[in-house]
């Protein structure tokens, strides 16, 4: 089976800034069109200003961090309810990658948050455009420049590409597994 998008993984630090969080950012950034996902590292600085989850910015909560794996998908294909969807499908993918590479973690989701105890590892968001739907996670590496508590893959002596590996193959296998299972049954009523 085909996959459901490609991959680029950059190993230049690029930072991230909110902007990145657009149609067509993968497409100009990295020449990869349609559904995709771009992953790098480096640190997060979203101003107000540029925050997309309106509660935040309500809050006036800024997103910061000296340094993350960031991920960003955008798909063609589907509206924000199943981006959100997939969103939390790959919350799961990233979950089930650190406890697996760890043993012992027990890590906490609340919806499109991960915490270890009441560390904050993550930041995730889902989004649309007039063309797409886009999705941002961002998982700490460094602990240091976050305005909360946090846990971060240095925490857990990870390397984040390794991890990061990990987590796209599990996520494109779920997804994959989907397709397979929508794909081979019969409508009710149906029959061979």
């Amino acid at each position: 089976m085909p996959h459901i998008f490609q991959v680029h993984i950059e190993d230049t630090d690029r930072p991230y800034t909110g902007r990145e969080l657009s149609p067509h950012w993968i497409y100009r950034t990295y020449g990869i069109e349609g559904n995709a996902l771009a992953v790098f590292q480096g640190p997060a600085r979203v101003g107000v200003e540029s925050l997309v989850d309106v509660k935040d910015a309500v809050s006036e909560r800024p997103i910061s961090s000296d340094r993350m794996l960031h991920f960003i998908a955008e798909w063609f294909d589907v509206g924000l309810d199943i981006a959100v969807l997939r969103q939390r499908l790959f919350i799961v993918a990233i979950k089930e990658a650190l406890e697996s590479a760890i043993g012992d973690l027990y890590l906490d989701r609340s919806g499109d948050d991960l915490y270890d105890g009441t560390n904050k590892l993550t930041v995730s968001i889902a989004t649309a455009s007039p063309v797409s739907t886009l999705m941002h996670t961002g998982i700490n590496i460094l602990t240091t420049g976050t305005p909360i508590p946090t846990a971060g893959l240095d925490d857990y002596e990870l390397d984040p590409l390794q991890i990061a590996r990990e987590i796209i193959e599990r996520y494109q296998n779920e997804l994959e597994d989907i397709e397979r299972a929508r794909c081979t049954v019969s409508p009710v009523g149906g029959g061979f």
